[in-house]
Formats: structure tokens, sequence, C-alpha cells
């Protein structure tokens, strides 16, 4: 009687072993399958911040080419203001000059 009640003991232990053997594995497979996953988000926010860097280096690169176009343009502006305010300038005179030896 003792035989078989350790033999049913046993046996029950042993299913339950089998249990938690097919759990622990069941959790390792899904473990390996989370790390995995999370690996692959990890490349994809590495690639994604990659992608990122690049864009916001050609768009810095694209203000700085729109900027020293802008500078160039504005310094031709105040280079071509300043040629004409001295063409005023001298028009000026010549036209007081003139306007001088009419009225003499």
């Amino acid at each position: 009687m003792q035989a078989r009640e350790f033999k049913y003991e046993l046996d029950e232990a042993n299913a339950k072993l089998k249990k938690v053997t097919e759990s622990e594995r069941s959790m390792s497979a899904s473990m390996a399958s989370l790390r995995a996953e999370l690996k692959t988000m990890q490349n994809e926010m590495i690639a994604v911040k990659e992608e990122g860097d690049q864009a916001m280096a050609e768009k810095d690169e694209q203000i700085e080419e729109e900027m020293t176009r802008m500078r160039t343009e504005w310094q031709s502006a105040v280079s071509s203001e300043a040629r004409l305010t001295e063409e005023v300038s001298t028009l000026t005179e010549s036209l007081e000059k003139v306007s001088g030896c009419i009225f003499m």
C-alpha cells in the first residue's frame, strides 16, 4: 500500500515536473522571441535615427547654401546701391555745375 501511494505521488510529481518543464520551454521560447523582436526594433530605431541625422545634415547644407546665396545677393545689392549713390552724387554735381554756368 505504501509502495502504491509512493508510486502515485511519484507519478504526480513526474506529471507536475513535466508540466513545469514544458512551461519553462514555452517561456524560454517566448523570451527568445521577445529578444529577437527587441533586437529588430533596436535596429529599426538605429536606422531611423541615421536617416533622420542624414536628412538633418542635408537640410542644414541646403539652408547654408541658401544663406550663402542670399548673402551674395545682399552684398551685390549693397555694392550696387553704393555705386548708384555715387553716380547720383556725380550727376548732381554735374547738374549743379551746368546750372551754375547757365545762370551766370
